[in-house]
């Protein structure tokens, strides 16, 4: 049986080692180290794109989920009755009480509207809550102490800045009550900075069938059924990175919902 062979190199007498290589091979190696290197830097780019890409849309749905726990523990924990009765007392003693808590005094409040700004459906919430976590410091005194309880006043609203385009999710929360004055004391801050819309509904049942109302005004009889609602539908439009919208709804169940014509 002949087997095949293959031509050997020509080896030099003087070194014992093969001539170099020519040039075309040369050409032909850089080429193939060419194509490996742009493949493999292709791939890392494209790991690392994707990486940032999944990392951030982890954050977005990590600070989507945080919301919607806040709203659903708040909402949980919504009531409708009386504020408490705060004694008024001079302004140099506590500036930030006025005499105007005593409009509330007597009142529950419910309170979703439908607004828009900036062609942006960005809907306003604002309701009485247990849900709020009573820290007091050792030293303080019972005047304060007296004042802080479960109970605060909590509105969710959208506000756009114009100058940067930005639309930030605003949660804001009182102690005191100062309905109807408009709602704008007690400590704010923005919850997200890529809100794209903002919109509530709201479910309640009569004579066993189920409705959805778009706005509910405890204090707007008889347009709006006195009470709470029964479950709050949140619906957040968001922007991710590369500007796209996404939507996200939850539905939020009210133990002390109840519905009277």
């Amino acid at each position: 049986m002949k087997f095949l062979r293959f031509p050997r190199r020509a080896v030099s007498r003087r070194t014992g080692a093969a001539p170099g290589f020519t040039l075309l091979e040369v050409m032909v190696s850089l080429a193939i180290l060419a194509i490996i290197m742009t493949f493999v830097f292709t791939t890392y780019s494209a790991s690392l794109a994707t990486k940032d890409y999944v990392e951030s849309r982890d954050e977005l749905y990590h600070s989507v989920r945080t919301v919607f726990y806040r709203m659903t523990m708040e909402l949980n924990s919504a009531y409708f009755t009386s504020p408490p009765r705060v004694r008024i007392t001079p302004a140099r003693e506590r500036p930030w009480q006025t005499e105007k808590i005593d409009i509330a005094l007597g009142r529950g409040i419910f309170y979703g509207e439908q607004t828009r700004e900036n062609d942006r459906d960005l809907d306003r919430l604002l309701f009485f809550s247990l849900s709020h976590f009573l820290f007091l410091p050792l030293g303080i005194d019972q005047e304060t102490e007296r004042l802080e309880s479960e109970s605060a006043e909590i509105e969710y609203l959208g506000r756009v800045d114009y100058e940067k385009d930005i639309t930030y999710l605003i949660r804001r929360e009182d102690l005191l009550y100062h309905w109807p004055v408009p709602a704008n004391q007690g400590a704010s801050y923005a919850m997200l900075d890529n809100l794209r819309a903002l919109n509530f509904r709201y479910y309640y049942q009569e004579q066993g069938i189920g409705k959805w109302l778009d706005e509910w005004k405890s204090t707007d009889r008889p347009k709006t059924p006195a009470g709470l609602p029964q479950a709050v539908e949140v619906t957040l439009t968001i922007l991710d990175r590369e500007k796209r919208e996404l939507q996200f709804s939850t539905l939020v169940d009210i133990p002390r919902g109840f519905y009277r014509k």
